[in-house]
């Protein structure tokens, strides 16, 4: 029973702080729902969108290394290279999609996007220059190959830019017009099944004593 008590306490205090947690966070949340007068609009699940990331990094890998083989570097380091050139391409996407959906079009998102079309430009321009180097030729398909170096980079490019739009796109969908709101909601969320998660374990503890209890006088009145 000592023991019971003791862990029961300490549950308790869990709870009991969980549960202010969870007060505070319903309450904040309550009061901006109130102000906005709508739900929380996020169309693509956090785990959905960064799937989908993942998979355009993967699908673009080959695209960008065909492009930075142009340096001449051994093909790990070149897959590498591509591989790090996705994960900031993507990242650059999210940033421009959650700042399109929280404030819209401003100085800071245009010239993020400048940049960024700009260095898929560059790509495009040393990716020509490998495609145009007779001794590469044989990693084109025979279709491939009959194309012009500089229309092949340049559709490789727009392959690029397309993938990008859609990663913008799905960070923009991704994201609630009120960052404040969104963030207020996942608080909301995360202590309120903070506080049924202690109360469900107190329910289990008090259970299992009674339990234990029940089975101890059983045995006494044997005896």
């Amino acid at each position: 029973e000592g023991y019971f008590r003791k862990s029961e306490g300490d549950l308790r205090q869990h709870f009991m702080a969980a549960r202010e947690e969870y007060k505070r966070a319903k309450t904040l949340f309550e009061k901006k729902h109130g102000e906005l007068n709508r739900p929380v609009t996020i169309h693509i699940p956090m785990w959905g969108y960064v799937l989908s990331l993942l998979a355009i990094i993967v699908v673009e890998l080959p695209i960008n290394q065909a492009a930075l083989n142009v340096i001449g570097e051994a093909p790990i380091l070149t897959f590498s290279l591509a591989l790090i050139l996705g994960v900031v391409l993507m990242i650059a996407a999210h940033l421009i999609g959650m700042t399109l959906r929280h404030n819209g079009f401003h100085a800071g998102s245009i010239l993020t996007i400048v940049v960024i079309v700009g260095i898929i430009f560059g790509l495009a321009y040393v990716r020509a220059e490998f495609f145009m180097n007779p001794e590469e030729g044989e990693i084109l398909s025979n279709a491939m190959k009959n194309m012009d170096a500089r229309a092949l980079a340049a559709l490789f490019g727009l392959m690029n830019i397309l993938f990008l739009l859609v990663a913008v796109w799905l960070s923009y969908l991704s994201h609630d017009h009120d960052e404040h709101y969104a963030l207020m909601y996942k608080d909301y969320l995360k202590a309120r099944a903070a506080t049924l998660g202690f109360a469900r374990k107190r329910a289990e503890m008090h259970a299992a004593f009674e339990t234990d209890a029940k089975g101890y006088i059983e045995k006494t009145h044997e005896l």
